[in-house]
């Protein structure tokens, strides 16, 4: 089984991100203008972050509004933004003409439980193509629950999340509750492209522990290591 990459998302503090990058993730994760979320920053403390490392930042925004979004892009320069709401695909169209040079990730939710799997992968993976052919780059995979849509430290179903990995043709992302304890479970059952990280590596909502970053990474070196031909490019 090849090795997924990591993503860590959340982050707040530049140490903590620049710990992250050292310890081997791939990508690291700056929320922006999600009132929301605990995680979420400003335009002035996110530029402070991305300015450390643009090329391996993903911005992770939701539901801004097109204009928002377009000064977010343009002062940040991320190597990705990751859509984390509705969105729909005609604005994934119009920033890949603005900014060509920013990769495009779109988040969608899978319920912990649902009445019938096979149809919610059939909705799901719909979805996804819609996205992938307005040039959604790399999907993720979060969890839905009532409480919300990420951040929620929650699941996913790990079974749909497998099922929609096979069914795509681009990497795909697994979110939701992932932690040390739980890492090597998620990356036999979905076998996903890469895993994200967030409230598993935090101490307090929006506080990120170096303890358990560490504990995170020790974790995920002791899995296979991954094939070439499995990275995101």
């Amino acid at each position: 089984m090849p090795r997924p990459w990591l993503k860590i998302c959340g982050l707040r503090d530049p140490e903590m991100l620049r710990q992250a990058l050292n310890l081997g993730a791939r990508y690291v994760g700056v929320v922006v203008e999600v009132p929301r979320s605990p995680r979420s920053l400003d335009l002035a403390a996110a530029e402070q972050l991305v300015r450390i490392c643009p090329e391996r930042t993903v911005v992770v925004v939701q539901d801004l509004p097109a204009g928002r979004l377009e000064q977010v892009l343009a002062a940040l320069r991320p190597g990705g933004v990751q859509l984390h709401g509705a969105e729909p695909p005609k604005l994934v169209e119009q920033m890949r003409r603005v900014f060509p040079f920013v990769q495009v990730w779109k988040a969608l939710g899978i319920a912990p439980e649902v009445a019938d799997r096979t149809e919610e992968v059939v909705r799901l993976g719909s979805a996804a193509a819609e996205y992938l052919a307005a040039g959604v780059e790399v999907v993720v995979l979060d969890s839905r629950t009532p409480a919300g849509f990420g951040g929620t430290g929650q699941t996913a179903n790990w079974e749909i999340a497998a099922a929609l990995v096979r069914r795509l043709a681009c990497p795909v992302v697994l979110a939701g509750g992932l932690n040390a304890q739980n890492l090597r479970a998620a990356a036999q059952v979905v076998q996903p492209a890469g895993l994200d990280v967030s409230s598993g590596v935090e101490i307090a909502p929006g506080k990120k522990s170096p303890e358990l970053l560490q504990q995170l990474f020790t974790q995920w070196r002791s899995l296979p290591e991954m094939a070439s031909g499995d990275e995101v490019a």
